[in-house]
């Protein structure tokens, strides 16, 4: 690995190899924005509450957001995209270049491909291609490989270690994938990313807190690296306490009813 991927790398990661990453690119997909209606304000209390490692920003609100970061935060923008209105809302397209993410201070780049998806072959050409450019400019790409099929589950054990696998060849630095569900299912998805970071998604907002944090407890416990949460934390009524509850099993390896006696 050369020395910029490196130096950029060592913004993404956190203490002792664990990462708390907050995604808040959100409003290009979906008009429901509970917690994100200001992402500026929220923005400014992932660096006040000091537990996040790096920022998922999309490139209109990293411009915005430029002032509020701090410089070690490692900054990723996304540079794919849809909307939950369209059509075919698991099928993702470029919005964006790693020259582009690089002028605007961006230490990593991601993309979504939707496995099994109408367009797939598309998104994996994509895909390779973006892990190539990120190759030669030295920046981290975060491979985000997902089920889309229609008729697959898509936290399905196997095909998401199918997906993971599929990442890790298509050139990733970093996995973004979904949770299976258990501890002892997702370990194998962790062992299909053979060795590189794997982070969870947290996914739509539907869950307790507490279940939210047994997720990532049993995430964290399968060997995952860290976690890429948005809305299990900007829609919590308390998102301060989620940050330092999620910090306490990440970082310092607490069990989530531990992590839970926060909110207590």
């Amino acid at each position: 690995m050369e020395s910029g991927k490196k130096i950029r790398l060592k913004r993404l990661i956190g203490d002792n190899g664990k990462t708390i990453a907050l995604p808040m690119d959100h409003g290009v997909y979906t008009n429901e924005l509970k917690g994100l209606e200001d992402p500026l304000k929220m923005v400014k209390l992932s660096m006040d509450s000091g537990f996040v490692d790096a920022v998922l920003l999309q490139k209109g609100v990293l411009n915005m957001a430029a002032d509020l970061l701090k410089k070690d935060t490692g900054v990723i923008m996304r540079l794919s995209g849809t909307t939950d209105l369209g059509p075919e809302p698991n099928v993702e397209v470029l919005v964006g270049t790693v020259q582009e993410a690089v002028s605007r201070g961006s230490d990593a780049v991601i993309y979504t491909a939707y496995l099994g998806a109408h367009k797939e072959l598309q998104m994996m050409k994509e895909y390779s291609m973006l892990a190539e450019e990120c190759r030669k400019l030295g920046v981290v790409f975060i491979g985000e490989p997902f089920v889309g099929h229609p008729d697959v589950d898509p936290f399905d054990e196997d095909y998401n270690a199918f997906c993971a696998r599929l990442g890790v060849e298509l050139g990733a630095d970093i996995l973004k994938v979904a949770y299976t569900g258990s501890e002892k299912s997702f370990r194998k998805v962790v062992q299909m990313a053979l060795g590189i970071p794997v982070w969870i998604a947290g996914g739509p907002a539907n869950k307790s807190t507490l279940e939210v944090l047994e997720m990532v407890d049993g995430a964290m416990s399968a060997g995952a690296s860290g976690i890429i949460l948005g809305r299990n934390i900007f829609a919590n009524d308390r998102p301060d306490v989620m940050l330092a509850a999620l910090d306490q099993i990440v970082k310092k390896g607490r069990t989530a009813s531990e992590a839970y006696k926060l909110f207590e």
